[in-house]
């Protein structure tokens, strides 16, 4: 199986969720619709394209406003997809083009309450079902890019035995969170290791416990004068097997836990004196062990340049790179398996996002593959696409 079948169930969906944040009302009510064709115009596994689409349902409460509780909040996120493929059936790349691209499901996709005990509501314990994503590993800059490793890092999203509890996947979590002066913060979350049932893809299934083991995640970050600075490690508890050693009769040793880290930096570079144009840039690294993981090392860097021209339009454009390295122990087997792989994917997409009006967004977007899946014999691919997004809500 190549590597990007496995990795499109874990990619992370950069989307306009911000569930961190305190309703405005007792009770909201919100509805995202995105919708998108991709067509891989040359290069890759085929030339063709697929349409994908998924609707995002929520529901945020203020539990002070709706039960006189202070510091308590809860969401409630429910989200289909229509099963379409782009990265799976024509282009065969790992990064994986869409950030949207799932199996065919209605699901419960998170649902949590969080409390905060101080007046000054500098500490959080959040507790249900949960997307690490939504805060671990999350750069806002990165938002705007439709490839899926520009939602949480490839390094990241491919571990575990059915990915992290990321789109389209999570599983129940406890995450910790507290602020301090200076603009530093720190968050910690142990989650179910195996998000969802990998053998029944389109159920919902939520469990706690079992012989999954756990996913351990914890980070640290510095704002100050639009800069931000962000430092992580995760790891795996469970199992998992070995990709450069077997036994007497070829099969995979085991070996305990799957672990990373990973860093970025993202902010203003530019401002200008008035209005709202700037150009913002973020810029990510992040290593993963390689004796468990196939990609042992990868690398982005995006740069958003908001009202590019400057005629007071709701407008950006942005150009990212990214590359994923693989490791010498996945390289070694799938030689001695008779699939070699090049050392590395890389993809460039350059996007353009507009809305016309506050329920509106339109997203044209074109992305270079180069060497897709690692595979010798697949040419780089080109990928057009067009994206829109409606949204609505009440209270």
């Amino acid at each position: 199986m190549a590597l990007g079948a496995m990795a499109l169930p874990c990619i992370a969906m950069a989307g306009d969720v911000a569930a961190d944040d305190a309703p405005s009302r007792a009770w909201q009510v919100s509805a995202t619709y995105t919708g998108e064709y991709l067509r891989n115009a040359r290069g890759g596994l085929a030339v063709g394209g697929d349409y994908l689409d998924n609707l995002d349902l929520q529901l945020a409460v203020d539990g002070e406003r709706a039960f006189g509780v202070p510091g308590l909040s809860a969401f409630v996120y429910g989200l289909y997809d229509n099963g379409g493929s782009i990265s799976g059936r024509y282009v065969g790349d790992i990064h994986a083009v869409s950030n949207i691209e799932a199996v065919r499901a209605w699901r419960l996709y998170e649902a949590w309450v969080d409390w905060r005990p101080s007046r000054r509501r500098d500490l959080s314990l959040r507790f249900g079902l949960y997307d690490v994503n939504s805060e671990f590993d999350a750069s806002s800059v990165s938002g705007l890019f439709i490839n899926g490793t520009h939602g949480m890092g490839i390094d990241f999203s491919q571990a575990g035995l059915n990915g992290p509890s990321i789109f389209p996947f999570t599983s129940l979590g406890l995450r910790l969170q507290a602020h301090w002066k200076a603009g530093w913060s720190a968050r910690f979350a142990v989650l179910d290791g195996v998000p969802q049932d990998p053998d029944r893809p389109a159920a919902t299934r939520i469990r706690l416990g079992g012989a999954d083991g756990a996913l351990l995640a914890a980070e640290v970050a510095q704002e100050s004068a639009g800069r931000r600075a962000v430092l992580g490690h995760w790891r795996f508890t469970t199992d998992f097997d070995d990709l450069g050693r077997v036994d007497a009769v070829g099969q995979p040793l085991r070996r305990s836990g799957s672990h990373g880290s990973y860093a970025f930096v993202e902010g203003d570079l530019w401002r200008a004196s008035a209005g709202a144009r700037r150009l913002q840039g973020v810029l990510r690294v992040g290593i993963a062990s390689a004796d468990v993981n196939p990609v042992q090392r990868s690398a982005r860097l995006g740069l958003v340049l908001d009202e590019p021209f400057a005629g007071g339009l709701a407008d950006q454009v942005g150009v990212a790179f990214a590359v994923a390295r693989y490791g010498n122990p996945y390289l070694l087997g799938s030689a001695e398996a008779g699939s070699p792989r090049l050392r590395s994917e890389s993809n460039i997409e350059l996007t353009y996002r507009i809305a016309p009006s506050d329920w509106l967004t339109l997203h044209p977007n074109v992305q270079w593959v180069i060497n897709p899946g690692g595979e010798p014999g697949i040419a780089d691919a080109w990928v057009l696409g067009l994206r829109f997004e409606v949204r609505g809500a009440s209270h």
